[in-house]
């Protein structure tokens, strides 16, 4: 069976199912990436491949553990679900509402109330981009909604700042 991979925005293949387990192996391709060979209607998570040999991660190793921020790397360090988890947490005690969550690939998405540039508020994402095994990198972005009578929504980058806002309280939040 051949099989293309979707990594970082590229697609690359066909490979066979030896070579992705080796790729998984050799920690070249992550479960999380996308895969797809002929009879798929889309692109599915490699993980969900028939035939694969996962590799077996001891339990110890995959129990939640306390999300901490590396400030000297900016980034945070943890399990990606829990730290999925902790921007859930930052965007609900700062009164946002969660639109969306994938925490296998590491992507929030939550909206504003209303906004000095917008009267539908904002729509934001947070973004975890793996940097090293186990440490993510936040990428936030905003964007100003408009609806309804509303014709235009300035902004001059105060959307992204709110996702930016998220991000700082779950710098707190794993500080504490």
């Amino acid at each position: 069976m051949d099989i293309y991979i979707s990594r970082n925005g590229s697609q690359e293949g066909p490979f066979d199912i030896m070579e992705i387990n080796a790729m998984i192996a050799d920690k070249f391709l992550k479960t999380y990436d996308y895969a797809w060979y002929e009879g798929l209607a889309e692109w599915i998570l490699v993980k969900d491949v028939p035939g694969l040999e996962l590799p077996q991660i001891a339990s110890s190793s995959r129990k939640s553990k306390k999300v901490i921020y590396l400030k000297s790397e900016n980034c945070f360090e943890g399990l990606l679900s829990d730290i999925v988890k902790l921007a859930m947490r930052a965007v609900v005690e700062l009164k946002y509402t969660v639109e969306n969550v994938n925490d296998s690939v590491g992507i929030i998405t939550f909206k504003t109330g209303m906004t000095w540039a917008s009267f539908q508020g904002a729509s934001c994402s947070i973004t975890f981009i793996e940097i090293e095994e186990g440490k993510y990198s936040p990428q936030s972005a905003g964007k100003q909604n408009v609806s309804g009578a509303q014709l235009v929504a300035l902004d001059f980058g105060g959307a992204k700042r709110i996702a930016d806002g998220v991000v700082d309280h779950m710098k707190k939040l794993a500080s504490a």
